[in-house]
């Protein structure tokens, strides 16, 4: 399949929050999963799109960002729209073991309620120059949850072009689209590319909903990670996204064990040339890489440990942490019963 870019325009919809979508009737809406590096503007793509007040993570988030939110419903061409914000993988504030697990349990939770999202938003900054470690990560992790026949339903869509003048933009895309490292995998096997314009309030909401019209009449197809789980019975460990991240801290553990073979040789040899100043400093860079190196060494154990099963009783509420405006309209209905936010499954 060839690459491809889609800009369109169509009109705006405003949609009335006074207007219903029961929850008890899940056909009446589609639900689409969002997920993307740190800081590509994931929450703000929501809260334009669904006028919905979800935070946005800060890097003191802690067990909070480990959740997944639900935004508020809204309409395009007349079809009511969920959209589920992510936690994201590589964040240096966040355990992507535990990233992993929620992502995991929310998605399996679904598809043994025989609920099929109907796709899968992935947010990319096009201002971002390099794909460095934790955003390959990022990436590497997204596609295997995904897995290569769901990759049909998935929007990749390229953030910040108010950040890159348009020409440098648009050679950036034509890198990611033309590398096999980069998303050149993705759109050859179905993920079509998106640009999300926000040149001011009504562009972006413009640019976001033609997203989302993407979605309206297409397939619902479950994604790999969820076959693996419910139709498999594979623990999230055992699946192909918790393979890969099993093998990633297993890299990473081997290059810092490697910078600390490297940093005490150079450490001998500057106190046998009595620079004791120079040796105090790698001492120091010692001590932070043991202190990575123990913090890999227990995520990895974490994940081992992540033997969460998904049963067909289990209730999908209580992976979703309800917005504010949810909260407060339960409130002001005694008769409605909705579950209290629960952190993620550790």
């Amino acid at each position: 399949m060839s690459a491809k870019t889609v800009t369109v325009t169509a009109p705006v919809q405003r949609t009335p929050l006074s207007r219903p979508v029961s929850r008890g009737v899940p056909t009446e809406e589609l639900f689409i999963l969002v997920l993307g590096q740190p800081g590509v503007g994931k929450t703000s793509f929501i809260n334009t799109v669904s006028n919905s007040t979800l935070r946005i993570s800060s890097g003191a988030d802690g067990a909070e960002g480990e959740k997944l939110e639900l935004s508020l419903p809204f309409f395009v061409d007349g079809k009511a729209v969920r959209l589920i914000d992510t936690p994201a993988f590589g964040d240096p504030n966040k355990s992507d073991t535990e990233v992993l697990t929620a992502i995991a349990s929310y998605l399996a939770s679904e598809y043994t309620n025989s609920r099929k999202l109907a796709g899968v938003i992935y947010l990319h900054s096009i201002a971002a120059t390099r794909l460095r470690g934790p955003g390959r990560r990022n990436l590497s992790l997204f596609t295997k949850l995904c897995g290569k026949q769901a990759l049909a339903n998935v929007a990749i869509v390229t953030t910040r072009w108010d950040q890159v003048d348009l020409r440098s933009g648009e050679a950036r895309e034509v890198e990611l689209q033309s590398k096999p490292t980069l998303l050149k995998p993705l759109v050859e096997a179905g993920a079509t590319l998106f640009r999300y314009i926000r040149s001011d309030d009504v562009a972006a909401l413009s640019s976001a909903q033609n997203i989302i019209r993407y979605f309206l009449h297409r397939p619902a197809l479950p994604l790999l990670v969820q076959q693996e789980m419910v139709d498999d019975g594979q623990l999230i460990p055992e699946t192909t996204a918790g393979r890969a991240l099993h093998k990633e801290y297993r890299t990473q553990l081997d290059e810092l064990q490697k910078n600390m073979q490297d940093l005490r040789l150079e450490y001998d040899e500057l106190k046998k040339e009595n620079r004791m100043a120079t040796a105090r400093k790698v001492k120091s860079e010692m001590i932070a890489i043991k202190e990575a190196a123990e913090k890999l060494k227990e995520e990895s154990k974490k994940l081992s440990g992540a033997k969460m099963t998904i049963l067909p009783s289990q209730p999908l509420k209580l992976l979703i942490s309800p917005t504010a405006v949810e909260q407060a309209t339960a409130a002001a209905q005694p008769r409605a019963r909705r579950p209290p936010p629960i952190a993620s499954p550790h």
